[in-house]
């Protein structure tokens, strides 16, 4: 993906001055460090971005939680009639993805999970892989 976006930077940047290591010298006015003016914005690219959160899933969730107050999505999705039961398909979705949780509601039955959207599909048309 070309689109970019842009993110503010920190300016001016104080870095160790090169010259003398930090240690003081005419260059660095004897402060050791040095302002160096960078551009108000930088470039990162969307893949970046994405590839980032994709290998940092949990830390990025963990932090989508603390500081904006986000948690997983639940709720009830639809109640169907199948196979002579009721089942309650309850969605859970968050940052990492969505998965179906679906238990029978008339009967005691150890419930289903599904990852996979298509593989849902298939049980609600009464065809288990």
């Amino acid at each position: 993906m070309k689109t970019r976006i842009s993110f503010k930077a920190t300016a001016p940047l104080k870095i160790p001055c090169p010259i003398c290591k930090g240690n003081c010298c005419e260059v660095c006015k004897f402060k050791g460090k040095i302002s160096v003016e960078v551009d108000g914005t930088t470039q990162v690219s969307i893949d970046d971005i994405v590839k980032y959160v994709v290998e940092n899933m949990h830390e990025v969730a963990e932090l989508v939680t603390k500081k904006y107050g986000r948690t997983p999505q639940i709720g009830t999705e639809e109640v169907i009639q199948q196979d002579e039961g009721t089942y309650e398909i309850v969605k859970i979705s968050s940052l990492g993805g969505v998965t179906w949780v679906v238990h029978r509601v008339d009967k005691l039955s150890p419930p289903l999970y599904f990852n996979d959207y298509q593989k849902l599909i298939k049980w609600k048309g009464g065809q288990i892989e």
